[in-house]
């Protein structure tokens, strides 16, 4: 019995041996099969890390190119701006100088005109003075009275008032 029970149990170790070996010849297959298509894969995988690398070398050119493109544009705006400013700030200098130019005039024009007051001040203080000392001696030659001086003094300053 016990050469029986060792067969049986030789059987059965040779039956999973058998199922073993079918297991391993089928992963052996499987592993084949899959280092066919890992061999595939490579060249899919290959292509997408040159993707990959080709991705990354364009989006560095394309920042390099974006960054030369903003430093141009934000140049022109200033140089724009510069040529603006500068333009605006002579333009108002021009309308200053204009400006000045007339106030120059017209001071000068006031400054003659107070000339021409003052001289006309002095004519009239004068032909006051005049008349005063003229009325004076006219009065001593007796020709005309103190009265009739004040009266005529009266209806003058009286006049002046009105007009």
């Amino acid at each position: 019995m016990k050469e029986g029970y060792l067969q049986l149990k030789i059987t059965e170790l040779n039956e999973k041996i058998s199922k073993l070996e079918e297991l391993i010849k089928f992963e052996n297959n499987k592993l084949e099969l899959m280092q066919e298509n890992i061999g595939t894969y490579k060249e899919v995988i290959k292509k997408f890390r040159d993707l990959d690398e080709f991705k990354e070398q364009s989006l560095a050119e394309l920042q390099k190119s974006n960054e030369k493109l903003i430093d141009k544009k934000v140049k022109d705006v200033s140089e724009k701006l510069q040529r603006l400013h500068k333009n605006l700030v002579s333009d108002k200098s021009l309308d200053i100088n204009k400006i000045l130019k007339r106030i120059e005039e017209r001071e000068k024009q006031l400054d003659e005109q107070l000339h021409h007051i003052e001289q006309l001040s002095k004519d009239v203080t004068y032909l006051l003075e005049y008349n005063e000392l003229f009325m004076m001696k006219l009065a001593n030659k007796s020709i005309l009275s103190y009265r009739e001086i004040d009266e005529m003094k009266r209806r003058a300053s009286k006049k002046s008032v009105d007009k």
